[in-house]
């Protein structure tokens, strides 16, 4: 009997801030997630402006500033098998004046 071994090149499945349109208030916390299928399991790393920032599929911004919106991240993902494709996310900085917006628009999505 022989036995049989699947494999998969990674796939991101979601790359997000976890909010409707990655948009976050100035001045909070908001934490990059990046997700993939692949087997055997990916890693990951996390690029803002090509330079990494994070070998997992998690990246936190203290205190996000306006200068966020300039910034371009990517998560690349890596297994066993080879890097699968990439996919890229920039942020939406609602200034601390739009603060009451964000929340409207996160209790229509709720």
């Amino acid at each position: 009997m022989k036995n049989l071994y699947l494999t998969d090149q990674p796939t991101v499945t979601k790359f997000t801030t976890g909010t409707p349109g990655n948009a976050v208030v100035e001045g909070t916390t908001v934490t990059l997630t990046c997700s993939a299928n692949g087997i055997p399991a990916p890693s990951y790393t996390i690029k803002r402006q090509n330079t990494p920032v994070s070998n997992g599929g998690k990246f936190e911004i203290s205190d996000v500033r306006l200068s966020e919106e300039s910034n371009t991240y990517t998560c690349e993902t890596q297994n066993a098998i080879g890097s699968g494709p990439t996919r890229q996310l920039q942020i939406t900085v609602l200034g601390k004046d739009q603060d009451y917006l964000m929340k409207v628009i996160l209790t229509i999505n709720l």
